[in-house]
């Protein structure tokens, strides 16, 4: 259990002294319980192939992201990767889903009840992020639980969403976005 935390797991941080062997990671069923950042940050564009199972994401800021990590300089960004699968996310403030800097994601048979957002991509520019969102569940209150402002693409297969407004939107990119649903 991380709780009451910032981050409750940040495998990897820029910088000269970092950036190393952080990629490659496994957390099951692990529960992350008001964490004020993340539940999980990859933190660096080494930190990839992180695979998250069966995990819970309770009152967090955002449940998985990609999107903090503080350099050398002091500068704030993120990066990294991160496939989420069978989880249960539930009450988070930003996203339960968050991405800036931009790597291959995937999202399986999840739940989503009351978050902000389910999903919320950052605009990279000309970088494009992978995503498939694939039977998940989402309730949310948010009046738009997909934002995808990322090159894309964004693949949505088989998904129940249930929201206020409209059901996602792809807006916000620098270029053209993306955009696949089925089912």
């Amino acid at each position: 259990v991380f709780q009451n935390m910032a981050i409750g797991i940040q495998p990897g941080r820029e910088g000269a002294n970092y950036s190393d062997n952080d990629s490659e990671g496994t957390v099951r069923r692990v529960q992350f319980i008001n964490d004020t950042y993340a539940g999980i940050d990859t933190g660096s564009g080494n930190a990839v192939d992180w695979w998250v199972w069966d995990s819970t994401f309770i009152n967090c800021a955002r449940g998985f992201a990609n999107t903090y990590a503080i350099g050398d300089s002091g500068q704030v960004f993120g990066a990294g990767a991160g496939y989420v699968y069978r989880s249960y996310f539930n009450g988070s403030t930003v996203a339960d889903f968050n991405i800036n800097n931009t790597e291959w994601f995937s999202l399986h048979n999840n739940v989503s009840l009351g978050g902000a957002q389910f999903i919320l991509a950052g605009n990279e520019g000309q970088n494009a992020g992978q995503l498939i969102a694939e039977g998940n569940r989402v309730v949310s209150s948010a009046a738009t639980p997909v934002l995808w402002g990322n090159a894309g693409p964004v693949m949505l297969v088989d998904n129940q969403l249930q929201a206020t407004g409209t059901m996602y939107s792809l807006s916000g990119a620098a270029t053209d976005s993306d955009g696949f649903s089925l089912g």
